[in-house]
């Protein structure tokens, strides 16, 4: 019988090519340089973020009302995993997962002063206006994406590290 249990104990669940372990044993200053490229991931995914949301760049009807949610999922993502960059790559998802939830739910909260707060470009770029169940959809398809990233960028750096990259 399956135990959902059994898929957080189990330690390659989502990361096949053991970048968790390899990412474990590193010392402070691998861990400082991993913590600087997912800055750089962060802050580009920011940029990218909002650009998607501008009239600067012309996206097609489907990309420019979904895109700006997968990428701040995304960015969401790698935020915690800069926070927690010798965390576990799915426990890192399930945190960015519950965050991006959290703040979609928060939004049949409408009290004056969170309200307020929406009212304001930057607090309704985070914090969102209304609750459309297609935001948990790009959420979930944006933290899958970080994860997903994450993995291969692990997997071609501890590659690269013990010279088994071709």
């Amino acid at each position: 019988m399956f135990c959902f249990d059994s898929l957080f104990y189990y330690r390659d669940w989502f990361s096949p090519f053991k970048t968790d372990y390899w990412l474990y044993q590193r010392n402070r200053k691998d861990i400082n340089i991993i913590r600087g490229l997912y800055l750089l991931i962060f802050v580009c995914s920011i940029g990218t973020g909002l650009l998607s949301r501008s009239s600067i760049v012309t996206l097609p009807e489907f990309l420019s009302t979904y895109s700006g949610d997968v990428i701040w999922a995304f960015m969401v993502y790698y935020l915690f995993r800069l926070l927690y960059p010798q965390r576990k790559i799915h426990h890192v998802l399930i945190l960015a997962l519950i965050f991006s939830y959290l703040i979609e739910l928060s939004q049949f909260y409408h009290a004056p002063w969170i309200d307020g707060l929406r009212y304001n470009r930057l607090g309704g770029l985070v914090l969102g206006y209304a609750f459309k169940f297609s935001d948990i959809v790009c959420y979930t398809v944006g933290v899958l994406l970080g994860g997903f990233c994450d993995t291969i960028m692990l997997y071609l750096i501890s590659s690269e590290e013990s010279g088994s990259f071709k």
